[in-house]
């Protein structure tokens, strides 16, 4: 069996920028090393009038990660559809794409706003499962309450099979599910963090339908909801790796709310 080998694919715009250093610092520290990166910048998918970010990006990779194999590229857009979903699924068909044509053995999905733990590489690959996330935190609103209004809470982005409604409805994870190290199964969750074996990659793509559009399914969610779950593929979410994200500009407090350095399980003991 060959040894493991991770294509690091990311998808980035101009916005993160500000991220990159520590973004940069963090994949550096991994305690596994055997991978190259690989970024798609789509600014300008969207932002037809910006500059391209990509010569800075080029810099700022080289700088960080000397001798290290790194690529960036700019996507290109259909100048019909500016859907930002539609943008995210091609871009990271893309880099699918060059994945399947290198000699690695896993792709390693991740979102430049994440700042990985120093094992989270390796407790990825550890686990030997064909999709298996790590797990991050964002600000979700839930449209659903038992008060009839919809309510915005921090939750892990991940979710599961509800058990009172089986096969009609999901139910999100809270933080305390997360907290304790364990393996989970998910009805569907990000791929933001998200290692791929092979195989898998060899059988589904990125690609979000466009005339889902007006459902508002990113891509994460239509690749696990109308490709993997047809084909009776669970993911799984390791909660060994747990991410910071930096959802606002650098030095804002909020996002120690999105970073599990900010959480605790208290357990109180029995009197």
């Amino acid at each position: 069996m060959a040894e493991p080998k991770i294509f690091i694919g990311c998808v980035t715009f101009e916005r993160d920028e500000q991220y990159w250093p520590l973004f940069l610092e963090r994949l550096r520290d991994q305690a596994f090393q055997d991978w190259t990166l690989h970024i798609i910048d789509t600014t300008r998918a969207t932002k037809p009038d910006a500059v391209s970010f990509v010569p800075r990006l080029r810099e700022m990779a080289a700088a960080a990660l000397p001798g290290r194999t790194v690529s960036v590229d700019e996507y290109a857009p259909e100048p019909t559809n500016e859907w930002k979903w539609y943008i995210l699924g091609c871009a990271r068909d893309r880099l699918r794409k060059e994945f399947l044509m290198s000699d690695a053995t896993h792709y390693f999905s991740l979102d430049t706003d994440l700042l990985l733990s120093p094992e989270a590489l390796a407790h990825l690959l550890s686990d030997n499962l064909p999709l298996v996330s790590g797990v991050f935190l964002n600000v979700l609103t839930f449209k659903e309450t038992s008060r009839g209004h919809p309510v915005t809470r921090i939750c892990p982005v991940a979710w599961i099979p509800d058990a009172e409604r089986p096969g009609e409805l999901v139910r999100g994870l809270q933080i305390i599910d997360v907290m304790p190290p364990r393996l989970i199964p998910l009805s569907h969750g990000s791929i933001g963090c998200a290692l791929f074996q092979r195989s898998l990659l060899e059988r589904f793509d990125f690609i979000i339908d466009d005339t889902e559009r007006p459902n508002h399914w990113s891509e994460d969610i239509y690749l696990f909801r109308n490709k993997l779950a047809p084909a009776g593929i669970i993911g799984y979410l390791d909660t060994r790796v747990k991410c910071a994200h930096l959802k606002y500009p650098l030095g804002d407090p909020r996002n120690a709310h999105l970073d599990f350095a900010h959480y605790r399980v208290s357990v109180r003991p029995k009197t």
